[in-house]
């Protein structure tokens, strides 16, 4: 954060002023702290449209949904990488066009136990006590005239 600089002006024409501007830059503790929350809204992100995709195909699994429908074909084979670890582990029910895929919901769990691991971690590692509070000032000359005629 830097502040926007004081400068003490006097009004009479004519009449230059020297004087000290206080600017205030963050410390490196502060910048990294920024990156990781930048970094953990990009996971919080990342999970959201994952696990929406994922919801997306179990409801069309489950509803039977038309697989020549291109919406539905699209979340298939976007959702598909992220179901494809766990395919196998369990067997899918079937009642009449409605399938149930219980890789679809071990993989709505993994990924959102992973990416809170993930932000935890991260956490963890940027919750270092700060150091003391301290601002750093630069002391610029300045010179100002007033032009008023």
């Amino acid at each position: 954060m830097v502040d926007d600089p004081v400068v003490v002006q006097d009004h009479h024409a004519g009449r230059s002023e020297e004087g000290e501007v206080l600017t205030r830059r963050p410390d490196g503790y502060t910048l990294a702290r920024g990156w990781m929350r930048t970094f953990n809204l990009f996971v919080g992100f990342f999970l959201l449209l994952t696990e929406t995709a994922l919801a997306f195909r179990l409801a069309f699994k489950l509803g039977g949904a038309n697989t020549n429908n291109g919406f539905v074909n699209f979340i298939y084979d976007v959702s598909n990488p992220f179901i494809s670890p766990f395919k196998g582990i369990a067997n899918h029910s079937t009642s009449g066009s409605t399938i149930f895929e219980p890789e679809t919901v071990i993989a709505m769990a993994v990924w959102a136990v992973a990416a809170i691991i993930l932000v935890v971690l991260v956490n963890i590692v940027t919750s270092a006590p700060a150091p003391a509070e301290h601002s750093t000032v630069s002391r610029e000359r300045y010179t100002h005239v007033d032009r008023q005629s």
